[in-house]
């Protein structure tokens, strides 16, 4: 029996929720309104998208601290070889507070974490502490020396007063990227107008960035794949393709045993196959590893402030 025009999904329907991604990786504070009149589709639509996109758990909007503004220098990847299963020492790693992702991957190690600290002889003593336990077998860390594409990129910090009030702000957008001014301001006893004014001072200041943070692994809606490259010769024209690339999420420069480590997300594996022939087919690219993130054990990019 043929179907009715009533019930069949308006064409519009198809592909909303990917629309509506795109619009909020682009500007994650952007109001319903705005992003109904960039998808095309009704308001009421876009609202019930955006709810179920972040009361799933699906993505978090949040405010990333300028780890430079936190005097974290040293940020690392860490991959971890356990001895036995991966649950129990990815479980200790969690743990760490300088820890602030940490996932089960594919490949030769079953662990990595991105951890960051002051100084590297901080690094040097965490790393320690992770030795020592006995479900670990091996560890491989890389230093970043540059991010320059993620929710820290190194963005030098312009110079900015920054007074309690503000830091209650950061406070507030690190759990709630998307809080209203209104609802801000209950927090901080000054004006909406204002809360919005110290927000954009903070952000063009470079002191926090708004970014979408998606569930990694099997439950999420999408594949993500790190990989780590190494190349023999100016890493700069590299580095352009990878920032200007929408499904590249991060990206940084490294010293240890790869070059540039980044991140690669898609719908599916053969959208990050594609992807990654993409690098590979740039020219002196030497090596390329790749992890597939199985499983997220913590990704927490908030800190005190």
């Amino acid at each position: 029996m043929e179907k009715s025009a009533e019930n069949s999904p308006h064409p519009r329907e198809n592909g909303v929720a990917d629309r509506v991604m795109s619009a909020l990786r682009e500007d994650p504070r952007m109001s319903i309104t705005a992003i109904a009149e960039q998808v095309d589709a009704p308001r009421g639509v876009i609202s019930h998208h955006v709810d179920a996109l972040l009361g799933s758990n699906t993505i978090r909007v949040v405010a990333a601290v300028n780890p430079l503004f936190l005097g974290q220098h040293v940020i690392a990847h860490v991959s971890i070889e356990p001895r036995g299963p991966a649950g129990p020492i990815a479980e200790f790693i969690s743990q760490l507070e300088e820890a602030v992702l940490v996932t089960a991957v594919s490949g030769s190690h079953s662990v990595v974490a991105e951890v960051r600290l002051n100084s590297h002889s901080e690094l040097h003593a965490l790393l320690s502490r992770v030795r020592l336990n006995p479900s670990v077998a091996r560890i491989d860390t890389v230093i970043y020396s540059t991010v320059r594409k993620g929710y820290h990129s190194h963005n030098a910090i312009t110079h900015v007063r920054v007074d309690d009030a503000d830091r209650e702000i950061m406070a507030v957008l690190q759990q709630d990227g998307r809080a209203s001014y209104t609802a801000i301001s209950k927090h901080v006893a000054l004006t909406p107008t204002t809360v919005r004014a110290r927000i954009q001072r903070l952000v063009d200041a470079h002191v926090i960035r708004f970014g979408v943070v998606e569930s990694r692994g099997t439950s999420g809606r999408q594949v993500s794949v790190g990989f780590g490259i190494n190349s023999s010769d100016n890493l700069e024209p590299l580095m352009e393709h990878l920032i200007g690339h929408s499904g590249i999420e991060f990206a940084a420069e490294c010293i240890g045993r790869f070059d540039v480590i980044g991140t690669c997300i898609g719908k599916d594996l053969q959208s990050i196959h594609t992807r990654l022939d993409g690098i590979l087919a740039l020219p002196h690219i030497d090596r390329l590893q790749t992890w597939t993130h199985l499983s997220t054990y913590k990704e927490d990019y908030s800190r005190r402030v």
